[in-house]
């Protein structure tokens, strides 16, 4: 037409590539194995949907990263985000839940197990509380500055395989 606008009707087929500089819009994108960006010579990430699974990758290069995310310009939930391969974040409802290094898995908020929960290596905390959660019930081990509090509702039985040694500084009583 008039415009450099051109309308067709019908199928169009290209043995080809084809190419644009513009936006290409549509209602579904079928038979597609891979999307990618390539700035270059060099591509920068892709969806790869080849093998019933899709597969998202970003290159190694700099500071690029994966992120995933929910809502518009990169700010909602969820969220997921590896930082440039430092660290994996989990976020929901903007907030950060769980941060992932190689060294370090922080958790925000409550860590809920209804089976047996083991360490290989320290375990800090200010206390421990054991048996029911009920007001009053409580059996305990607590540090309060440089003060040790162990605390039982009724009775504390000590009951070593063999001595029981209770020392103040350098003297045993």
């Amino acid at each position: 037409n008039k415009d450099g606008d051109a309308a067709f009707s019908g199928n169009i087929t290209a043995s080809g590539d084809i190419s644009s500089s513009g936006i290409i819009s549509t209602n579904t994108l079928e038979n597609v194995s891979n999307i990618n960006y390539s700035a270059g010579s060099a591509v920068h990430g892709d969806i790869d949907l080849s093998d019933a699974t899709i597969q998202l990758r970003s290159t190694n290069v700099g500071n690029e990263g994966l992120k995933l995310f929910g809502g518009t310009n990169s700010a909602a939930s969820p969220f997921i985000d590896t930082d440039s391969f430092a660290q994996l974040l989990l976020k929901v409802a903007g907030t950060q839940v769980v941060n992932l290094k190689s060294s370090l898995f922080s958790v925000t908020g409550n860590i809920t197990s209804s089976n047996n929960i083991s360490a290989s290596g320290n375990i800090f905390a200010d206390s421990i509380y054991f048996g029911p959660s009920e007001a009053g019930a409580q059996n305990y081990v607590a540090v309060s500055g440089d003060d040790l509090y162990i605390g039982a509702d009724d009775d504390l039985i000590l009951q070593p395989d063999d001595d029981l040694v209770i020392q103040a500084g350098t003297t045993t009583k």
